[in-house]
């Protein structure tokens, strides 16, 4: 089957929205800030993530693989490449000039180039074959599979039409097609805590989870718990401190941020409402008074003084295993109280909707029945 793509300029402006179509109403006209969302502070959102698809249809293949051979070189709708191990091509696409670059989503590609001798099996994307001594990309190939990376935080209404545009160039259906044939693969859920710094929270790690604490002028900035490459792990920061190395000051950057990295088996786009809440177990406590446990006040205020230098992970550390046990219990029966990871997670249907994440009503409709009904189980007696 052949595709004809027909190619338009579109501009967008971060200040525009896109023109209302009632016949095809994709997205809402302006992105509400995640503390309106029905009046809770404290909201989910994506941090990134990425989308994979396995391409199985050998027709889609083929025409993938045509259109990557023509737009590849296009400056209009690809930058230069960027670094992705295991991923050939990878490229940013264009988006809107007033958007940072480095929040570009990123497409990249895994490929079988073609064979000049009909009689030798194809050449594949690793042993660097897809170029001719032109460095021009070899046509005739197939495309593999196809990775979408998104930093959704930093897209606007206007950003995502324009990728929905752009992704047509290199898939018949644009992002409809990562929608319902992608798995993701890889998504970071985050959520801030405003007006906090780090000094005034503390994390109890499971007894199983790695901890590590980075520190600057005796001042705790970042905890991770357990390891990334795992894909099941927490990054906790001051979110000023990071702003501020980076030269941007402003209000709106005070504050905690909590991610969370995930790589799920099985996630997809029309499944993310039912995704597990990944704040769920995570105890986020304060320094509280001394247990009526502890008899001797000075081994409570050494232990205090610990935890503000190397945090509470590393502390509990060095306690004797029986004292480690009495002290966690009791730091976690003393919750933050601008930390409840239920009430957080029942605002994940609702930021889904203002994500930019399903390009039409029916996608977002779906996606909150499913959210709803999973709700509605949960709260019956």
């Amino acid at each position: 089957m052949v595709v004809k793509i027909v190619k338009t300029k579109l501009k967008y402006n971060k200040l525009e929205t896109t023109p209302k179509n009632p016949e095809n109403d994709t997205q809402p006209t302006h992105k509400p800030s995640i503390a309106a969302l029905h009046g809770v502070p404290f909201a989910p959102f994506i941090d990134s993530m990425s989308i994979v698809v396995k391409v199985a249809n050998d027709a889609d293949q083929q025409s993938f693989y045509k259109s990557l051979h023509t737009e590849l070189g296009n400056k209009e709708i690809l930058l230069d490449n960027v670094r992705k191990l295991g991923w050939r091509f990878p490229r940013r696409l264009v988006l809107t000039n007033a958007m940072k670059t480095e929040n570009f989503p990123i497409l990249s590609w895994r490929v079988t180039a073609p064979t000049h001798d009909p009689s030798k099996a194809p050449e594949h994307d690793a042993d660097g074959k897809n170029y001719n001594k032109h460095g021009q990309l070899i046509a005739g190939g197939r495309v593999r599979e196809i990775c979408l990376d998104l930093w959704p935080r930093a897209m606007t209404v206007g950003d995502f039409d324009l990728m929905y545009a752009n992704l047509t160039c290199f898939v018949h259906q644009g992002f409809r097609y990562f929608h319902d044939h992608g798995k993701i693969t890889k998504i970071e859920v985050s959520t801030d805590l405003a007006n906090l710094k780090m000094a005034e929270i503390h994390v109890v790690p499971d007894i199983t989870t790695t901890a590590k604490t980075w520190s600057k002028e005796g001042q705790i900035e970042t905890i991770v718990l357990g390891k990334t490459n795992v894909g099941n792990s927490t990054r906790i920061y001051d979110r000023g401190k990071k702003r501020l190395d980076k030269g941007q000051v402003h209000p709106i950057y005070e504050g905690v941020r909590v991610e969370r990295i995930l790589r799920p088996k099985g996630l997809t786009l029309p499944t993310l409402a039912q995704l597990k809440n990944p704040f769920a177990g995570l105890a986020i406590v304060t320094l509280p008074s001394k247990p009526i446990t502890e008899p001797k006040d000075y081994i409570w205020e050494m232990f205090t003084d610990t935890v503000k230098l190397r945090g509470l992970p590393a502390a509990l550390k060095l306690l004797p295993e029986e004292k480690r046990a009495e002290y966690r219990k009791w730091f976690k029966s003393h919750g933050h109280p601008k930390w409840d990871a239920t009430e957080i997670w029942n605002k994940w249907g609702a930021y889904l909707m203002y994500s930019g994440l399903f390009s039409k009503k029916q996608h977002t409709a779906n996606a909150l029945a499913a959210y709803l009904v999973k709700k509605t189980k949960l709260e019956k007696p």
